[in-house]
């Protein structure tokens, strides 16, 4: 079964230790589960949702978001 952007995107934070500065998030090719690619509005969603779940942190340094 295919992966959801919300899936993609946990699995690509969680496989890379790093921290992401949300536009550069917003810029990656994640994919949708129909494999069309996500819009960067729906990545900024996504990422909300996660840390809504507690799934994921998201620090902000001068009004910027880094995940």
């Amino acid at each position: 079964m295919k992966q959801s952007a919300k899936q993609n995107i946990l699995t690509f934070l969680r496989s890379d230790f790093g921290v992401y500065h949300g536009a550069q998030l917003q810029r990656q090719e994640f994919k949708n589960r129909n494999g069309s690619n996500a819009t960067g509005d729906t990545i900024k969603r996504r990422l909300n949702e996660l840390v809504i779940e507690e799934k994921i942190h998201v620090n902000y340094k001068n009004g910027q978001a880094y995940f």
